[in-house]
């Protein structure tokens, strides 16, 4: 048997990026690729090699517990999850900018909660000021675990100091942690496909009605689109991509609460809640506290 060069690995490359991309069968994808590209994919090692990738690939895709068969798995335990599984799971599914971003945070749970922010334009309301002013706890958690996991770097100073010593700092000039910069522009990279054009196009009080609304009673219509469109998400890439035009809060949080009551174990449970509570006056020491859920 012949075999002809840019057929065999190459074939095997495209079909496993297809299978990556698409969230499509490995023989399906082989199939595709000889579509386009006849002999592709040449022997019988290199069919097994894309299944392979497909059995790996597809559970991790999964972003929606569901007791319900999936196309993706027929294995319903794969798709049964705790927060540190999920982030597992999207460490291999995320690369570049978006697994930098999101090492410490789940990817769905940040652009529903950005997508929320951004309809309601986070600013005033009702003549109150509800823009925040500090550092949020999840930038400061995220900055605190990047930081823990590389050595200290001699050129930068230390951010530590004892009660006797303090760092002398001149007037107008403030050093920036690199790790939390790095953080910074990250996020508003993500962030700049999930605003509106118009600075927010709804009243904060009907973001906070829909975070109160019984969601296992809305209508039926609504209901079954919020249905399709947690599957769409399980089962397609460019699904996540719905999320930053939705403008229903409803359907934006049914499809959070139904990522978190899916989860094995709560993210927080009792204990982790009154360490908050006791330490929210020092988010480092929070933290420190909190190792464990992570």
């Amino acid at each position: 048997m012949s075999f002809i060069p840019g057929l065999g690995r190459t074939g095997v490359l495209i079909a496993c990026y297809l299978v990556y991309s698409l969230r499509i069968r490995a023989n399906d994808a082989i199939r595709l690729v000889r579509k386009k590209r006849p002999k592709s994919v040449q022997t019988s090692g290199q069919i097994l090699c894309v299944q392979q990738f497909e059995h790996y690939m597809l559970p991790q895709t999964i972003v929606f517990s569901s007791k319900e068969t999936l196309n993706l798995t027929k294995d319903r335990k794969t798709s049964e999850f705790t927060l540190k599984q999920y982030l597992y799971r999207q460490r291999a599914t995320l690369h570049g900018l978006e697994e930098r971003a999101f090492r410490e945070l789940p990817k769905i749970v940040y652009c529903l909660c950005e997508r929320l922010l951004k309809l309601c334009g986070c600013q005033q309301s009702v003549g109150l000021d509800f823009r925040v002013k500090n550092k949020p706890f999840y930038k400061s958690f995220m900055v605190y675990k990047l930081r823990k996991s590389k050595p200290p770097d001699p050129t930068t100073p230390e951010e530590a100091t004892t009660e006797h010593e303090q760092i002398p700092t001149l007037p107008m000039v403030e050093w920036r942690d690199p790790v939390e910069e790095d953080i910074e522009r990250n996020l508003e990279s993500v962030s700049r496909i999930t605003g509106t054009a118009n600075n927010g196009s709804l009243p904060a009080l009907q973001i906070y009605e829909a975070f109160t609304v019984d969601h296992h009673s809305l209508p039926e219509e609504r209901m079954k689109y919020l249905k399709q469109l947690r599957n769409e998400i399980n089962q397609q890439r460019e699904a996540f991509d719905k999320i930053n035009v939705e403008n229903d809060p409803t359907i934006l949080t049914g499809l959070l609460f139904e990522w978190l009551e899916g989860l094995k174990q709560p993210v927080l449970d009792r204990e982790d809640l009154s360490l908050i509570v006791g330490r929210a006056y020092n988010v480092e020491s929070c933290v420190l506290a909190l190792t464990m859920v992570i």
